[in-house]
């Protein structure tokens, strides 16, 4: 523990007040987030039943005096710059002052919640949720009581519950902590400048939500009295309403163990007609009500609260500009003269604060003060527009509204700032030339016909959508080869079969090694799709968690060139963003003049005439037909879709939601209405052997195979599209239990924390 706060103080020490002066000027004071309260004021809510003592203060205990600041006395309104840097110490403080107070009990690990409820001498407690269910599934025989590492039992009796102050240990505050752990990835600081520019404001807004909740569980609750539940390994904890993955606040039922989001608590609380679902009642005890739950969190203390500060001022020190919106970005934004951030030199005032920062060789690359970069975005555009004209091997696709880049691109810096200014405009992009770094043999039919081809497997019939359970591997693959062995239906006609997300409830690096280790090393941008890539989020998310499943998937169709209104996916959009890599395209032994015509016209009804040119002309194989739309365009495409659902007369066409059901694949009228009625355009284009797409979050999507095709796709979470993964998981609340996007698997809220949490600590790192 000494060594968590140690480095913290060095941080503090650090920080002088010369450089806070020049940052915020004569700013009112930081105000503390949770107010001024010290922690023996702090009603710790345990139950009637807690026996333990609260801690004694300790000598090192930071004391602040609400009374210093009270802006109503005339005499103290004006705050001194030693009183604002106190501030901001105690803000950095606070990340570390909780364990001054830690009364580590020897008897808290030996009668902590470990078991089953009623284990051991504990009979006449309650049991929660999962320990009444006399059939237990393969994961509650790994202890899923709802109480573990929450509730507190002695001997024979119920005591209450864990304290978020008193009752903290040392691996919770490094799990929650910008400190060296191991639940701390290490990144540089031009990384976690990225970060906080692109993420930073979707962070204070998680934040805001998560505090005027808790206000409003004090005004319902009249205390602030709240409850820690400490993580458990490789658990995701799931609303019981929603299935949304909890992050920090959240209500629990202090019988059985019910819990329920910050959402959910507070729909109940205006409208409970407005509930995905009726929450289920507390046994024999009746109905749950919102004021009858605890209030828990899960990071200790007020850690949430002081990062939130922490990181606005980090992000005002590097000039990233905010616009969250909250007072303390109104506060930091007031205040704009930071000469250190200027395009000359660091005048020799400055330099010891930049060399103390971390920041003197980075002072030419913000050469711009916040309010210039807004100023320079149209001119930056123009510039990169350039650049894609000019580099070898990219062009335009979609009349010049999608970019497609070479793999091989030399100047890789360029292709990344050349990518990352389409994503951050939420557009899709295509990546050339993939194949080159594969081995192309290990991705044919042959190879997985011989490799997998006695495997059972279930198959989809594209036209019906009939699922042909438990077939031999092989009778797919023969037919994929060889269109006279494709199977046929009840009418004698061949079916139109495809494989979705193979292998089945298994993790893609275990059931295929070598297939795995191939594609990894070869899709491009491994920043983004690497599983330990810097700007994939996921990679932020710590060990203790559970691992979300982001792929690499398998999706293998044949062709539909003669079939225009049956795609190989329908219309859809996922939670995260995607990378889709074309390893094979084919066509039978058989294939004949009409194949290729309709081939041929396909690609035509969507591609410029340059484009299908230059294909022809480099001897590219054509595989699949792409529509992608922007995310902000998908609550247009419902409309549309909902009322042509309800022309013919389908039920519940105007409460469903026909994205997330996936039952429609757009043709080429539905296109022309999408686009005439409601100027949605879209991006269509054809996806060639080698060619990787990459689909942002919340980018509604569809996919027709041309050809039998092979596509490889990885998931990954960017910081430029995370707020849109947090926008859907909204939407996704309202979905039935069984869509398969109903339950939150990825946990956006806490990678959110954590890569803003590992960026902080780039910064405090650079300070040494």
């Amino acid at each position: 523990m000494a060594d968590v706060m140690n480095s913290f103080r060095l941080v503090i020490n650090k920080l002088d007040v010369s450089l806070v002066e020049k940052l915020v000027g004569n700013m009112d004071r930081l105000s503390s987030p949770m107010g001024a309260k010290s922690f023996e004021e702090i009603d710790l809510g345990h139950t009637k039943e807690e026996t333990r003592e609260k801690p004694e203060p300790t000598d090192t205990m930071m004391e602040v005096d609400q009374d210093s600041f009270d802006e109503s006395d005339p005499e103290k309104k004006d705050a001194t710059i030693e009183d604002i840097m106190s501030e901001v110490h105690r803000a950095l403080e606070d990340l570390t002052s909780t364990q001054e107070y830690l009364k580590t009990l020897n008897i808290l690990d030996e009668f902590m919640r470990v078991g089953k409820c009623q284990s051991g001498h504990c009979t006449a407690i309650p049991l929660c949720r999962e320990c009444v269910n006399e059939t237990y599934s393969s994961q509650q025989k790994k202890d899923v009581c709802r109480f573990r590492n929450f509730r507190v039992i002695s001997r024979g009796n119920f005591t209450g519950f864990l304290s978020p102050f008193t009752d903290v240990i040392e691996k919770d505050l490094e799990v929650w902590l910008p400190v060296k752990s191991e639940f701390t990835r290490e990144t540089s600081v031009e990384t976690a400048k990225y970060i906080l520019s692109q993420c930073g404001d979707t962070f204070c807004s998680v934040v805001k939500k998560e505090l005027e909740v808790f206000d409003c569980y004090k005004r319902v609750k009249g205390s602030d009295a709240t409850v820690f539940k400490r993580m458990t390994e490789s658990m995701r904890e799931l609303c019981d309403c929603c299935a949304t993955a909890v992050f920090n606040y959240h209500f629990a039922c202090s019988e059985c163990g019910f819990a329920v989001c910050l959402n959910c608590w507070m729909e109940a609380l205006t409208d409970a007609r407005t509930l995905p679902k009726p929450w289920v009642p507390c046994g024999d005890l009746g109905p749950h009500e919102p004021g009858g739950l605890l209030i828990v969190q899960n990071i200790p203390a007020r850690i949430l609260e002081d990062m939130n500060l922490v990181m606005h001022l980090i992000r005002r020190v590097w000039g990233i500009d905010a616009n969250c919106g909250c007072d303390l970005q109104q506060r930091f934004a007031s205040h704009k003269d930071v000469g250190y951030l200027r395009n000359e030199e660091p005048q020799a005032a400055n330099q010891e604060i930049l060399r103390s920062l971390g920041i003197y060789h980075a002072a030419k690359v913000l050469s711009q003060p916040p309010e210039a970069s807004k100023q320079s975005r149209k001119h930056r555009t123009w510039v990169l527009e350039n650049e894609r004209h000019l580099d070898p091997g990219c062009t335009l696709l979609c009349g010049g509204d999608m970019v497609s880049l070479p793999c091989e691109m030399e100047d890789k810096a360029k292709k990344m700032r050349l990518f990352q200014e389409e994503w951050q405009r939420g557009q899709p992009v295509m990546v050339t030339g993939v194949l080159k770094f594969m081995k192309e043999d290990m991705w044919t039919p042959h190879s997985f016909n011989k490799e997998f081809g006695t495997q059972h497997v279930d198959l989809i019939n594209s036209i019906t959508g009939d699922v042909w359970n438990n077939q031999f591997m092989n009778v797919f693959w023969d037919g994929f080869m060889d269109y006279r062995k494709r199977p046929v239906d009840s009418a004698n006609k061949p079916m139109q079969l495809k494989l979705k997300d193979w292998p089945p409830g298994e993790d893609f690096k275990s059931a295929l090694p070598a297939w795995y280790d191939d594609v990894m090393a070869a899709f491009p941008l491994g920043d983004y799709t690497n599983r330990v890539g810097k700007l994939n989020m996921a990679h932020y998310l710590p060990n203790l968690f559970l691992p979300p499943d982001l792929g690499p998937k398998m999706y293998v169709a044949y062709g539909s060139a003669l079939l225009p209104t049956i795609s190989s996916t329908n219309l859809h959009l996922d939670v995260s963003d995607a990378a889709n890599v074309m390893v094979y395209v084919g066509a039978c032994s058989d294939e004949d003049s009409d194949l290729l015509r309709a081939n041929d016209a396909a690609i035509r009804a969507v591609c410029d005439p340059t484009i299908l040119h230059d294909i022809q002309k480099a001897g590219r194989r054509p595989g699949a037909l792409w529509h992608i739309y922007e995310a902000r365009d998908a609550e247009k495409i419902r409309d549309m879709l909902r009322k042509d659902m309800a022309s013919r007369n389908v039920k519940d066409a105007m409460t469903c939601d026909p994205i997330h059901d996936q039952s429609t694949y757009m043709d080429h009228e539905m296109r022309r209405r999408l686009r005439e009625e409601y100027g949605v355009k879209g991006y269509a284009f054809v996806q060639c052997l080698g060619d990787a797409v990459f689909i942002p979050a919340g980018a509604p999507h569809q996919v027709r195979n041309l050809m039998n095709c092979v596509k490889v796709a990885e998931d990954f979470v960017s910081p430029e599209t995370l707020f849109q993964c947090l926008d859907l998981m909204r939407d996704f609340r309202r979905l039935t239990g069984d869509h398969s996007s109903h339950e939150d698997k990825i946990q956006v809220k806490n990678m959110l924390y954590h890569a803003v949490k590992c960026s902080i600590y780039a910064y405090w790192k650079s300070l040494s």
